[in-house]
């Protein structure tokens, strides 16, 4: 049974952000009024703009369809899925978790991460997915302070 791609994901927001658009934000319908305030910016601006969303999948991530709010505000929670946008040069988060809870919570709700957990917990990649959360949000906090 494969795992996966073992790598990352690349950061699209950070590609979009390198090329100096007029505006690019992350956004989740579970965090309406973030979702809100930030398409009623990219409308009032002109030039490039970008919407990146992260949009649940009850079918495809294997959970119960009631469970998408939740799963949404998890992956902000627990900082997977931070909440940020770039305009006038500079990036800027519009949500910080502060304390986090930990990513396994976010993983271990969804049968796409089964592989992490069942026959036996990989302790190694869970390790390793929390500390790059960890270290994108210890980065932030450099940054922001």
């Amino acid at each position: 049974m494969a795992a996966g791609f073992p790598g990352s994901k690349k950061d699209l927001f950070a590609v979009w952000a390198a090329n100096r658009p007029a505006y690019v934000a992350t956004v989740i319908g579970s965090e309406a009024l973030d979702l809100a305030r930030k398409i009623e910016k990219a409308k009032e601006l002109e030039g490039p703009r970008m919407i990146i969303s992260l949009a649940p999948c009850p079918t495809g991530w294997g959970y119960d369809p009631k469970e998408t709010v939740e799963i949404g505000r998890l992956a902000v929670k627990t900082g997977i899925w931070p909440l940020k946008e770039y305009v006038d040069g500079k990036i800027r988060h519009t949500i910080n978790p502060g304390s986090r809870r930990p990513v396994e919570d976010y993983l271990s709700r969804q049968r796409r991460y089964a592989h992490l957990f069942e026959p036996e917990r990989n302790e190694k990649v869970l390790a390793e997915i929390q500390q790059g959360v960890d270290d994108y949000w210890a980065a932030v906090d450099a940054e922001e302070s």
